[in-house]
């Protein structure tokens, strides 16, 4: 039965193939905030690589934000001083009640203090990110709106009220039924440099602190789209990691710009496909990592193409039009 579900897939994933001609010069530049933890040295020894080379675009600048108070420890100074890429801020680590939330406007405000690029990203550390694809993208469909708002589309939603759930949000923090339109957190989101300042500026994100930091983002655009802002959304073909199988297939065929949720080690694996550039290549970044149990043995899944249902918000050849 899986296997015939699996051909079906297949079968329905015809003609997606990524697009080989990037055009590097209109990639705008781009601040990245990689949210990591202070003790995950591990993760960013393996995902190092995919932020530090200049290939695919050239004008990024990207760095591990982590919460510290200001301060770290000494393994931490060492690879802050090593690297120049770790960013310390004044901040609680954590996800529920707001922490992120916290830490995201955190990286905002240093992103406005310190940094003048075209583009602010936030993305989580366990992303792999196409950065040369991403870049094409974006730099084909950027346009001269000064407020843009970019990511894995996620459509108006019901608020999650289980106070068990980790994605809970209390009635005193928000209390509408539903959440507008937003770009998922973990996968990565984009907002112009303008839109940033813009929004800092007019105290929205202050005055509207919610505990789920990519939903508060969806909601801060939406309230400043109310105050008369003109702000344009570009949908990102992506995977927030939640309905994701196994790619053993060619190169040519994976889909996402934005895949979330994956070991340190398929991250640094996908990026060296990204590097190497070699279409007609196989994946072996998820060797092992998915088992199925059948007849009592042990079998890994996985899947040559990915079936249109499960490429999250965007048509298989990206030439998805703005929303707005």
């Amino acid at each position: 039965m899986l296997r015939s579900m699996i051909m079906t897939w297949l079968l329905s994933a015809q003609g997606f193939m990524h697009s080989r001609q990037p055009n590097q010069s209109s990639c705008p530049s781009i601040f990245v905030a990689v949210f990591s933890r202070a003790n995950d040295v591990a993760r960013r020894r393996l995902v190092r690589n995919m932020w530090a080379h200049g290939e695919g675009w050239p004008n990024m600048i990207a760095k591990f934000v982590v919460c510290g108070n200001g301060h770290c420890d000494n393994m931490l100074r060492r690879e802050r001083e090593k690297y120049g890429d770790v960013m310390v801020l004044e901040c609680k680590e954590g996800y529920g009640k707001g922490l992120l939330t916290a830490k995201l406007l955190a990286s905002m405000r240093a992103y406005q203090d310190t940094f003048n690029t075209d583009l602010f990203m936030k993305v989580d550390d366990d992303t792999f990110v196409y950065r040369r694809d991403l870049c094409s993208y974006i730099g084909q469909h950027l346009d001269q709106e000064p407020f843009q708002y970019m990511g894995v589309y996620h459509k108006a939603a019901a608020v999650n009220r289980d106070p068990l759930s980790i994605y809970r949000e209390p009635a005193s923090t928000y209390p509408n039924s539903t959440w507008p339109e937003s770009m998922s957190g973990g996968a990565g989101y984009i907002l112009s440099g303008q839109l940033v300042r813009h929004l800092l500026a007019s105290g929205i994100p202050q005055s509207n602190f919610m505990w789920n930091e990519d939903k508060a983002v969806g909601v801060w655009v939406h309230l400043a789209r109310q105050a008369g802002a003109r702000i344009k959304l570009l949908k990102i073909q992506g995977s927030d990691g939640f309905r994701t199988a196994p790619f053993c297939g060619k190169w040519k065929h994976y889909p996402w710009l934005l895949h979330h949720k994956l070991s340190a080690e398929t991250i640094a694996c996908l990026d060296e496909l990204a590097r190497a550039d070699d279409p007609e290549k196989r994946s072996q970044c998820w060797s092992g990592a998915a088992r199925r149990f059948r007849g009592g043995k042990a079998q890994t899944v996985c899947v040559d193409k990915y079936h249109p249902l499960w490429l999250e918000g965007a048509p298989l050849n990206r030439s998805v039009e703005p929303l707005r």
